[in-house]
Protein backbone atom coordinates (compact mmCIF):
# COMPACT_ATOMS: atom_id res chain seq x y z
CA UNK A 1 0.00 0.00 0.00
CA UNK A 2 1.25 3.82 -0.99
CA UNK A 3 1.25 6.19 2.10
CA UNK A 4 -1.00 9.55 0.52
CA UNK A 5 1.55 12.60 1.53
CA UNK A 6 -0.04 14.39 4.76
CA UNK A 7 2.26 17.36 3.79
CA UNK A 8 4.73 19.24 0.72
CA UNK A 9 7.82 17.00 1.34
CA UNK A 10 10.81 18.99 2.84
CA UNK A 11 13.95 20.47 0.98
CA UNK A 12 16.07 17.70 2.86
CA UNK A 13 13.66 14.59 1.55
CA UNK A 14 13.73 16.41 -1.71
CA UNK A 15 17.33 16.52 -1.73
CA UNK A 16 18.27 13.15 0.38
CA UNK A 17 18.90 9.89 -1.62
CA UNK A 18 15.89 7.75 -0.77
CA UNK A 19 17.49 4.15 -0.31
CA UNK A 20 18.27 1.50 2.50
CA UNK A 21 21.25 2.34 4.24
CA UNK A 22 23.44 -0.71 5.84
CA UNK A 23 22.48 -1.38 8.74
CA UNK A 24 25.54 -1.82 11.81
CA UNK A 25 24.03 -4.80 13.11
CA UNK A 26 20.31 -6.51 12.23
CA UNK A 27 18.27 -8.56 14.87
CA UNK A 28 15.17 -9.80 15.41
CA UNK A 29 15.66 -10.40 18.98
CA UNK A 30 18.99 -9.38 20.23
CA UNK A 31 19.12 -6.49 21.84
CA UNK A 32 22.76 -5.87 21.73
CA UNK A 33 22.67 -4.89 17.98
CA UNK A 34 22.38 -1.73 17.21
CA UNK A 35 19.42 -2.26 15.02
CA UNK A 36 16.52 -4.34 15.66
CA UNK A 37 14.30 -5.22 12.42
CA UNK A 38 11.03 -6.79 12.14
CA UNK A 39 9.54 -6.66 8.45
CA UNK A 40 6.96 -9.60 9.67
CA UNK A 41 8.60 -11.90 6.42
CA UNK A 42 7.25 -15.21 8.44
CA UNK A 43 3.78 -15.67 8.47
CA UNK A 44 3.50 -16.21 12.29
CA UNK A 45 3.25 -13.85 15.03
CA UNK A 46 7.01 -13.36 16.50
CA UNK A 47 7.59 -15.61 19.97
CA UNK A 48 9.58 -13.13 21.44
CA UNK A 49 6.33 -10.38 21.47
CA UNK A 50 4.73 -9.97 24.77
CA UNK A 51 1.10 -9.45 23.96
CA UNK A 52 -0.97 -8.08 26.73
CA UNK A 53 -5.32 -7.61 26.14
CA UNK A 54 -7.44 -5.94 28.22
CA UNK A 55 -10.50 -7.16 26.29
CA UNK A 56 -10.27 -10.72 25.49
CA UNK A 57 -12.02 -10.53 22.05
CA UNK A 58 -8.85 -8.38 20.79
CA UNK A 59 -6.69 -10.14 18.17
CA UNK A 60 -2.83 -9.54 17.23
CA UNK A 61 -1.78 -11.92 14.40
CA UNK A 62 0.59 -11.66 11.29
CA UNK A 63 -1.73 -11.55 7.93
CA UNK A 64 -1.05 -11.09 4.25
CA UNK A 65 -2.36 -7.95 3.50
CA UNK A 66 -2.44 -6.54 -0.28
CA UNK A 67 0.14 -9.89 -0.60
CA UNK A 68 2.02 -8.09 1.80
CA UNK A 69 2.74 -9.90 5.92
CA UNK A 70 1.54 -6.86 9.02
CA UNK A 71 1.13 -7.31 12.18
CA UNK A 72 -3.10 -7.10 12.02
CA UNK A 73 -4.59 -5.44 15.80
CA UNK A 74 -8.07 -5.82 15.95
CA UNK A 75 -8.88 -4.17 19.09
CA UNK A 76 -12.30 -4.62 20.07
CA UNK A 77 -12.47 -2.19 23.40
CA UNK A 78 -9.76 -1.03 26.36
CA UNK A 79 -6.60 -1.55 24.99
CA UNK A 80 -3.66 -3.75 23.32
CA UNK A 81 -0.30 -3.55 23.98
CA UNK A 82 2.94 -5.37 22.36
CA UNK A 83 6.14 -4.92 24.10
CA UNK A 84 8.82 -5.14 21.58
CA UNK A 85 11.58 -7.53 22.08
CA UNK A 86 14.50 -4.86 22.89
CA UNK A 87 15.22 -2.68 25.77
CA UNK A 88 16.68 0.82 25.00
CA UNK A 89 16.28 4.35 26.58
CA UNK A 90 17.55 6.30 24.16
CA UNK A 91 16.99 5.17 20.44
CA UNK A 92 15.03 6.04 17.05
CA UNK A 93 12.01 3.81 16.27
CA UNK A 94 10.77 3.60 12.93
CA UNK A 95 7.33 1.75 12.02
CA UNK A 96 4.47 1.78 9.11
CA UNK A 97 1.26 1.97 10.55
CA UNK A 98 -2.51 1.75 8.60
CA UNK A 99 -5.74 2.35 10.20
CA UNK A 100 -7.67 -0.23 8.51
CA UNK A 101 -11.35 0.06 10.16
CA UNK A 102 -12.36 2.33 13.06
CA UNK A 103 -15.31 2.12 14.61
CA UNK A 104 -15.14 5.15 16.77
CA UNK A 105 -12.41 7.65 15.66
CA UNK A 106 -12.89 10.06 18.70
CA UNK A 107 -11.53 7.76 21.00
CA UNK A 108 -9.16 5.25 19.49
CA UNK A 109 -5.41 6.02 19.38
CA UNK A 110 -1.91 4.35 18.11
CA UNK A 111 0.46 4.91 20.43
CA UNK A 112 4.37 3.97 21.19
CA UNK A 113 5.33 3.67 24.76
CA UNK A 114 8.88 4.33 26.03
CA UNK A 115 10.86 3.73 28.77
CA UNK A 116 8.45 1.42 30.06
CA UNK A 117 9.47 0.38 34.16
CA UNK A 118 10.51 -3.12 34.37
CA UNK A 119 7.71 -3.77 36.36
CA UNK A 120 5.52 -1.90 33.79
CA UNK A 121 4.33 0.78 36.69
CA UNK A 122 5.66 3.79 34.55
CA UNK A 123 6.10 5.03 31.10
CA UNK A 124 6.32 7.89 28.91
CA UNK A 125 3.77 7.78 25.36
CA UNK A 126 3.56 9.34 22.51
CA UNK A 127 0.08 9.36 21.30
CA UNK A 128 -1.94 9.66 17.67
CA UNK A 129 -5.37 9.98 17.20
CA UNK A 130 -7.59 10.73 15.01
CA UNK A 131 -10.87 12.38 14.30
CA UNK A 132 -12.88 11.31 10.85
CA UNK A 133 -15.88 13.23 10.09
CA UNK A 134 -19.07 11.59 9.65
CA UNK A 135 -18.14 8.85 11.31
CA UNK A 136 -20.33 9.43 14.49
CA UNK A 137 -23.31 11.93 15.16
CA UNK A 138 -21.88 13.98 17.73
CA UNK A 139 -23.51 17.21 18.41
CA UNK A 140 -22.69 19.97 20.97
CA UNK A 141 -20.15 22.64 21.71
CA UNK A 142 -18.71 20.57 24.43
CA UNK A 143 -18.85 17.04 23.65
CA UNK A 144 -15.34 16.34 23.17
CA UNK A 145 -14.35 18.17 26.59
CA UNK A 146 -15.95 16.26 29.33
CA UNK A 147 -12.42 14.51 30.43
CA UNK A 148 -10.04 17.65 30.05
CA UNK A 149 -8.88 20.52 32.07
CA UNK A 150 -7.40 23.60 30.55
CA UNK A 151 -8.91 22.86 27.18
CA UNK A 152 -11.80 23.82 25.08
CA UNK A 153 -11.78 21.48 21.65
CA UNK A 154 -13.97 23.57 19.90
CA UNK A 155 -11.21 25.90 18.89
CA UNK A 156 -9.52 22.80 17.50
CA UNK A 157 -12.14 20.05 15.83
CA UNK A 158 -13.92 23.23 13.37
CA UNK A 159 -14.17 20.77 10.60
CA UNK A 160 -14.04 17.70 13.17
CA UNK A 161 -11.31 15.99 11.15
CA UNK A 162 -7.74 15.91 11.78
CA UNK A 163 -5.39 14.12 14.05
CA UNK A 164 -4.24 15.18 17.96
CA UNK A 165 -0.29 14.33 18.89
CA UNK A 166 0.20 14.04 22.48
CA UNK A 167 3.28 13.11 24.71
CA UNK A 168 2.31 12.11 28.10
CA UNK A 169 3.97 10.85 31.08
CA UNK A 170 2.32 7.35 32.67
CA UNK A 171 2.15 6.39 36.02
CA UNK A 172 0.51 3.67 38.60
CA UNK A 173 -0.42 1.68 35.51
CA UNK A 174 -3.06 -1.34 36.13
CA UNK A 175 -0.59 -4.15 33.68
CA UNK A 176 -4.31 -6.12 33.67
CA UNK A 177 -6.58 -3.67 32.21
CA UNK A 178 -4.46 -1.40 30.93
CA UNK A 179 -5.57 1.60 32.38
CA UNK A 180 -3.43 4.21 33.62
CA UNK A 181 -4.55 5.47 37.26
CA UNK A 182 -2.91 8.66 36.66
CA UNK A 183 -1.15 10.53 33.22
CA UNK A 184 0.05 13.82 32.66
CA UNK A 185 0.03 15.43 29.43
CA UNK A 186 3.22 17.59 28.85
CA UNK A 187 2.06 18.50 25.06
CA UNK A 188 -0.84 18.34 22.52
CA UNK A 189 -0.51 19.14 18.92
CA UNK A 190 -3.68 19.19 16.59
CA UNK A 191 -3.51 19.72 12.85
CA UNK A 192 -6.11 20.38 10.54
CA UNK A 193 -5.02 17.08 8.61
CA UNK A 194 -6.38 13.74 8.59
CA UNK A 195 -4.73 10.18 8.66
CA UNK A 196 -7.53 8.61 6.52
CA UNK A 197 -8.84 4.89 7.07
CA UNK A 198 -6.57 2.53 4.41
CA UNK A 199 -3.65 4.58 4.34
CA UNK A 200 -0.07 3.49 5.30
CA UNK A 201 2.23 6.43 7.07
CA UNK A 202 5.64 6.25 8.40
CA UNK A 203 5.98 7.08 12.19
CA UNK A 204 9.31 8.10 13.79
CA UNK A 205 9.94 8.52 17.13
CA UNK A 206 13.68 10.24 18.41
CA UNK A 207 14.50 10.04 22.36
CA UNK A 208 18.00 10.96 23.81
CA UNK A 209 18.19 11.48 27.07
CA UNK A 210 15.33 14.48 27.63
CA UNK A 211 15.07 15.29 24.43
CA UNK A 212 11.88 14.02 22.32
CA UNK A 213 10.88 14.42 18.50
CA UNK A 214 7.88 12.38 16.27
CA UNK A 215 8.35 12.67 12.47
CA UNK A 216 4.95 11.07 10.64
CA UNK A 217 6.25 10.94 6.61
CA UNK A 218 9.44 12.91 7.52
CA UNK A 219 7.55 15.94 8.40
CA UNK A 220 7.98 16.51 12.32
CA UNK A 221 4.79 17.10 14.11
CA UNK A 222 5.87 17.32 17.89
CA UNK A 223 9.17 18.32 19.73
CA UNK A 224 9.40 17.97 23.51
CA UNK A 225 11.75 18.11 26.60
CA UNK A 226 11.39 14.94 28.62
CA UNK A 227 11.29 16.58 31.87
CA UNK A 228 9.92 13.41 33.59
CA UNK A 229 13.11 11.06 34.50
CA UNK A 230 12.01 7.13 34.53
CA UNK A 231 14.35 4.49 34.71
CA UNK A 232 12.62 2.14 32.24
CA UNK A 233 14.41 0.54 28.81
CA UNK A 234 11.14 -1.07 27.69
CA UNK A 235 9.01 -0.37 24.28
CA UNK A 236 5.64 -1.29 23.13
CA UNK A 237 3.24 -0.05 20.98
CA UNK A 238 -0.51 0.59 21.91
CA UNK A 239 -3.94 0.42 19.95
CA UNK A 240 -6.95 2.03 22.35
CA UNK A 241 -10.31 1.74 21.32
CA UNK A 242 -12.57 -0.19 18.83
CA UNK A 243 -10.37 -0.03 15.66
CA UNK A 244 -8.20 -2.41 14.02
CA UNK A 245 -4.40 -1.07 13.57
CA UNK A 246 -2.06 -2.85 10.55
CA UNK A 247 1.74 -2.72 11.71
CA UNK A 248 4.87 -3.14 9.46
CA UNK A 249 8.82 -2.35 9.01
CA UNK A 250 9.29 -1.97 12.76
CA UNK A 251 13.23 -0.59 13.11
CA UNK A 252 14.61 0.41 16.31
CA UNK A 253 17.74 1.92 16.24
CA UNK A 254 20.68 3.20 18.62
CA UNK A 255 21.46 7.06 17.89
CA UNK A 256 24.58 5.94 16.45
CA UNK A 257 23.16 3.48 14.08
CA UNK A 258 20.47 6.19 12.89
CA UNK A 259 23.08 8.98 12.22
CA UNK A 260 25.07 6.06 10.52
CA UNK A 261 21.69 5.81 8.44
CA UNK A 262 21.21 9.52 7.92
CA UNK A 263 24.66 10.18 6.69
CA UNK A 264 24.34 7.09 4.04
CA UNK A 265 21.78 9.03 2.52
CA UNK A 266 22.93 12.10 2.02
CA UNK A 267 23.28 13.26 -1.63
CA UNK A 268 26.52 13.37 -3.56
CA UNK A 269 28.10 16.78 -3.90
CA UNK A 270 28.44 17.56 -7.64
CA UNK A 271 29.95 20.89 -9.05
CA UNK A 272 28.24 23.36 -11.10
CA UNK A 273 24.30 22.62 -9.95
CA UNK A 274 21.35 24.87 -9.62
CA UNK A 275 20.57 27.04 -7.03
CA UNK A 276 18.02 24.82 -5.86
CA UNK A 277 20.04 21.53 -5.82
CA UNK A 278 22.47 23.53 -3.78
CA UNK A 279 20.56 24.67 -0.92
CA UNK A 280 19.24 20.98 -1.09
CA UNK A 281 22.70 20.26 -0.34
CA UNK A 282 23.24 22.32 2.30
CA UNK A 283 19.94 22.05 4.46
CA UNK A 284 20.42 17.96 4.13
CA UNK A 285 23.85 17.94 5.52
CA UNK A 286 22.75 20.71 8.09
CA UNK A 287 20.09 18.26 9.18
CA UNK A 288 22.51 15.35 9.76
CA UNK A 289 24.90 17.28 11.50
CA UNK A 290 21.89 18.62 13.71
CA UNK A 291 21.18 15.42 13.75
CA UNK A 292 24.03 13.81 15.35
CA UNK A 293 25.01 16.88 17.55
CA UNK A 294 21.40 16.47 19.59
CA UNK A 295 20.88 12.87 19.49
CA UNK A 296 24.27 11.28 19.57
CA UNK A 297 26.37 14.09 21.09
CA UNK A 298 29.66 14.04 21.41
CA UNK A 299 29.97 10.73 19.75
CA UNK A 300 28.74 11.48 16.49
CA UNK A 301 32.48 12.21 15.30
CA UNK A 302 32.99 8.35 16.60
CA UNK A 303 30.20 7.22 14.26
CA UNK A 304 31.61 4.87 11.36
CA UNK A 305 31.25 6.57 8.57
CA UNK A 306 31.19 10.75 10.21
CA UNK A 307 34.33 10.93 7.76
CA UNK A 308 32.06 10.74 4.75
CA UNK A 309 29.68 13.76 6.01
CA UNK A 310 33.10 15.67 6.61
CA UNK A 311 34.29 14.80 3.00
CA UNK A 312 30.65 16.04 1.81
CA UNK A 313 30.77 19.21 3.48
CA UNK A 314 34.39 19.80 2.31
CA UNK A 315 33.16 19.54 -1.24
CA UNK A 316 30.20 21.72 -0.63
CA UNK A 317 32.97 24.69 0.81
CA UNK A 318 35.28 23.56 -2.43
CA UNK A 319 32.67 23.59 -4.95
CA UNK A 320 30.49 26.89 -3.96
CA UNK A 321 31.94 28.39 -1.38
CA UNK A 322 29.20 27.43 1.60
CA UNK A 323 29.82 25.88 4.78
CA UNK A 324 26.70 24.67 7.11
CA UNK A 325 25.83 26.76 9.63
CA UNK A 326 28.12 26.37 13.13
CA UNK A 327 25.27 27.72 15.17
CA UNK A 328 24.42 26.23 18.42
CA UNK A 329 21.74 24.11 18.40
CA UNK A 330 18.83 25.60 20.76
CA UNK A 331 15.93 23.40 21.97
CA UNK A 332 13.28 25.44 23.72
CA UNK A 333 10.08 23.62 24.97
CA UNK A 334 7.43 26.18 24.96
CA UNK A 335 4.90 24.98 27.21
CA UNK A 336 2.61 26.64 29.89
CA UNK A 337 1.43 24.87 32.43
CA UNK A 338 -1.11 27.13 33.58
CA UNK A 339 -2.75 30.70 32.44
CA UNK A 340 -1.03 33.44 34.45
CA UNK A 341 -2.07 36.07 36.77
CA UNK A 342 -0.18 39.17 38.51
CA UNK A 343 1.46 37.82 41.62
CA UNK A 344 2.26 34.42 40.16
CA UNK A 345 5.86 33.16 39.85
CA UNK A 346 6.31 32.31 36.65
CA UNK A 347 8.77 29.34 35.19
CA UNK A 348 9.87 29.80 32.14
CA UNK A 349 9.74 26.82 29.66
CA UNK A 350 12.72 24.46 29.52
CA UNK A 351 15.34 24.56 27.31
CA UNK A 352 18.84 22.88 26.14
CA UNK A 353 21.22 23.90 23.55
CA UNK A 354 24.40 21.81 22.53
CA UNK A 355 27.44 23.38 20.35
CA UNK A 356 28.12 21.65 16.54
CA UNK A 357 30.40 19.17 18.37
CA UNK A 358 27.51 18.27 20.61
CA UNK A 359 29.12 19.77 23.81
CA UNK A 360 25.83 21.07 26.42
CA UNK A 361 25.81 24.86 26.83
CA UNK A 362 24.44 26.88 29.23
CA UNK A 363 21.11 28.40 28.25
CA UNK A 364 20.43 32.13 29.37
CA UNK A 365 16.80 33.36 29.75
CA UNK A 366 16.10 37.20 29.56
CA UNK A 367 12.46 38.23 30.90
CA UNK A 368 11.55 41.81 29.69
CA UNK A 369 8.22 43.84 30.44
CA UNK A 370 7.38 46.98 28.72
CA UNK A 371 11.29 47.61 27.20
CA UNK A 372 12.85 47.07 30.33
CA UNK A 373 14.76 43.91 31.95
CA UNK A 374 12.74 41.85 35.15
CA UNK A 375 14.83 40.34 37.93
CA UNK A 376 14.96 36.83 37.23
CA UNK A 377 17.03 33.84 38.45
CA UNK A 378 17.18 31.15 36.13
CA UNK A 379 14.02 32.01 34.34
CA UNK A 380 11.83 32.30 36.71
CA UNK A 381 10.67 35.65 37.93
CA UNK A 382 6.90 37.28 39.79
CA UNK A 383 4.72 38.68 37.14
CA UNK A 384 3.80 41.87 39.54
CA UNK A 385 2.56 43.74 36.31
CA UNK A 386 -0.77 42.68 34.15
CA UNK A 387 0.66 42.57 30.34
CA UNK A 388 2.57 40.91 27.97
CA UNK A 389 6.13 39.68 29.21
CA UNK A 390 9.01 38.89 26.28
CA UNK A 391 11.29 35.91 27.37
CA UNK A 392 14.79 35.80 25.34
CA UNK A 393 16.91 32.38 25.16
CA UNK A 394 20.65 32.58 24.01
CA UNK A 395 22.71 29.99 23.62
CA UNK A 396 26.44 31.02 22.62
CA UNK A 397 29.88 28.62 22.13
CA UNK A 398 33.48 28.95 23.42
CA UNK A 399 33.31 30.83 19.24
CA UNK A 400 31.12 33.36 20.43
CA UNK A 401 28.36 31.67 17.75
CA UNK A 402 25.25 32.07 18.64
CA UNK A 403 21.40 30.92 18.75
CA UNK A 404 18.58 33.04 20.18
CA UNK A 405 14.86 32.34 20.64
CA UNK A 406 12.16 34.55 21.52
CA UNK A 407 8.77 33.99 23.16
CA UNK A 408 5.99 36.27 24.82
CA UNK A 409 3.79 35.57 27.70
CA UNK A 410 0.46 37.57 28.46
CA UNK A 411 -0.08 37.37 32.40
CA UNK A 412 -3.67 39.02 33.26
CA UNK A 413 -4.79 40.79 35.93
CA UNK A 414 -5.97 38.66 38.49
CA UNK A 415 -8.05 36.54 36.10
CA UNK A 416 -7.34 33.85 33.91
CA UNK A 417 -6.60 35.33 30.42
CA UNK A 418 -6.74 32.74 27.08
CA UNK A 419 -3.57 31.12 26.60
CA UNK A 420 -2.03 33.33 23.61
CA UNK A 421 1.42 33.44 22.31
CA UNK A 422 3.32 35.30 19.53
CA UNK A 423 6.59 34.15 18.13
CA UNK A 424 8.98 36.66 16.43
CA UNK A 425 11.33 34.87 14.32
CA UNK A 426 15.10 35.95 12.97
CA UNK A 427 13.32 38.32 10.49
CA UNK A 428 11.36 40.37 13.28
CA UNK A 429 8.01 38.44 11.94
CA UNK A 430 5.70 37.68 14.32
CA UNK A 431 2.90 35.04 13.80
CA UNK A 432 0.27 34.88 16.67
CA UNK A 433 -2.24 31.95 17.79
CA UNK A 434 -2.71 29.02 20.61
CA UNK A 435 0.68 27.95 22.01
CA UNK A 436 3.12 27.26 19.89
CA UNK A 437 5.35 24.09 18.73
CA UNK A 438 8.73 24.20 20.55
CA UNK A 439 11.55 25.55 18.35
CA UNK A 440 15.12 24.89 17.79
CA UNK A 441 16.75 27.84 16.60
CA UNK A 442 19.29 28.08 13.97
CA UNK A 443 17.41 24.74 12.34
CA UNK A 444 15.28 25.11 9.70
CA UNK A 445 11.28 24.65 9.85
CA UNK A 446 10.29 21.32 10.77
CA UNK A 447 6.12 21.72 10.57
CA UNK A 448 5.35 22.05 7.06
CA UNK A 449 1.68 22.75 7.97
CA UNK A 450 -0.27 22.74 11.41
CA UNK A 451 -3.38 25.10 11.80
CA UNK A 452 -3.88 25.21 15.43
CA UNK A 453 -1.55 23.80 18.44
CA UNK A 454 -2.35 23.37 21.86
CA UNK A 455 -0.69 22.66 24.98
CA UNK A 456 -2.13 21.57 27.97
CA UNK A 457 -0.73 20.02 31.37
CA UNK A 458 -3.88 17.64 32.25
CA UNK A 459 -4.04 14.88 34.69
CA UNK A 460 -7.20 12.18 34.21
CA UNK A 461 -8.12 9.43 36.28
CA UNK A 462 -8.76 6.02 34.22
CA UNK A 463 -8.64 6.93 30.68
Amino acid sequence: MKSKKLFLTLALAMSAAICVAPFAAVSANADEAQTYVQDFAEAETPADFAVTKSDSASTVGVEAVDENNVLKVVNASGATEIKLPVERENFVAEFDCTRAADANALYSSMSLKYRVAEDYSSANEVRVHSKQKGLQALTGDNYYTQDWVYANYTIWLQEATGQGVEHWHIKDMDTAALTNDEQQMHIFNYYYHELYIGETHTYRVQVTDNLLELYIDGEMFLRDIIETGEDGTGLALRVDGDCTMLFDNIKVYTPEAYAEKRIAELPDIQDEQTDEVVDGYVKALEAARAYGTKFVGTAFTSVSNYATLAEKEAKLEEYYGLTSSKKPQLTVAWVLEKNYVTEDKVQAPAAEAVDIDGNKLAVDIKVQFDGKTVRSENGAFTAVEAGEYTLIYTARDRNGNESSYTNKLTVAQGEVAPPTTTVVDDNGGEKTGNIVLPIVAGCLAAVAVAANVIVLVVRRKKQ
